[in-house]
């Protein structure tokens, strides 16, 4: 009796081991996908906001030239 609870304790450790690996790996790749969509976002973000950023700063030239044509 004592071998049989002994290997099936052993079985239930090793069945218990490989759930908790694929678990572990589950979140892991998971945690890596959201990484990566999250990092594409902010990058489109990033982009959108350097874009408007150039925008504004090109119309405030244009904006600050034809004052300065207006005024001279």
């Amino acid at each position: 009796m004592d071998k049989y609870y002994s290997e099936s304790l052993e079985e239930m450790s090793n069945t218990i081991e490989q759930v908790r690996i694929m678990a572990r790996d589950s979140v892991n790749a998971k945690e890596k996908e959201l990484t990566d969509l999250m990092t594409k976002n902010v990058n489109k973000i990033q982009n959108f906001v350097d874009e408007n950023i150039e925008d504004m700063v090109e119309e405030r030239k244009a904006t600050l030239s034809k004052y300065e044509k207006q005024f001279n």
